[in-house]
């Protein structure tokens, strides 16, 4: 039997949001770690919730504070792919937070490319387009140097 996440993604038919960052890259020409954040709040418990995620180059995904997953999803040099959770069981009524802790490695090594820096993630409940990534996600830098 295969596996859930070794499965075919498909996307959400109503694909939407941009490939978001934080603006400008502090340090462009190296490694970059940013945190992004979105709340929002659910009148009710939701039949069936879709989240689909990509990043370049990794991320680490949490939903009110619970750790869910790690990226990256499989790729190659030239596409980005999604990967698929169902995160029906992690949200509430009331107010909800996903968390998304993502770096960019920004040189060639160990199986990346180089790639510009970029998160892309959609939240569909229950079947409709709730909201994907863009204006309104919440960001900050931080730096992955000792000082």
């Amino acid at each position: 039997m295969e596996a859930d996440w070794m499965s075919e993604v498909t996307l959400p038919d109503n694909l939407l949001g941009n490939w978001i960052w934080s603006e400008p890259p502090a340090l462009p020409a190296r490694e970059s770690h940013v945190l992004f954040r979105r709340e929002f709040t659910l009148s009710e418990t939701p039949a069936l919730a879709e989240l689909w995620i990509s990043c370049h180059s990794h991320f680490n995904l949490y939903i009110n504070e619970q750790h869910v997953s790690f990226g990256p999803s499989p790729s190659n040099k030239s596409i980005s792919y999604a990967q698929y959770l169902n995160i029906t069981y992690l949200l509430q009524t009331g107010k909800n937070a996903i968390c998304i802790q993502a770096n960019n490695v920004n040189i060639s090594r160990f199986g990346n490319t180089k790639q510009e820096d970029g998160l892309w993630c959609q939240i569909n409940i229950d079947d409709d387009s709730q909201f994907s990534t863009d204006g309104e996600w919440r960001s900050e830098e931080h730096t992955s140097e000792l000082q």
